[in-house]
């Protein structure tokens, strides 16, 4: 099972943006498992995945292993070319 963690802040005026892109893609690609965390709210899951103060940030992982991190504002085109490979 592909899990995809979304990491996002209320302050970040990129998360907001990004949030619909990244559900949309959920919506059509069901058979991975989402988590959304809060920058701010789950810091040690935060700090147990690295994560620097760029947002947002979603990582795949299979396995419990790392399969991709995409950092910052991506177009749902390019959301669909940088995930799908590996799904």
């Amino acid at each position: 099972m592909i899990k995809m963690t979304l990491i996002t802040a209320v302050w970040c005026p990129s998360c907001l943006i990004m949030r619909p892109r990244y559900q949309a893609f959920i919506s059509k690609n069901q058979k991975v498992l989402f988590e959304e965390l809060d920058f701010d709210t789950d810091e040690d899951k935060i700090r147990a995945l690295s994560i620097g103060k760029t947002l947002p940030v979603v990582i795949l992982r299979s396995d419990d292993r790392e399969l991709i991190r995409v950092i910052g504002e991506k177009s749902p085109h390019e959301i669909e070319r940088l995930l799908t490979p590996f799904l």
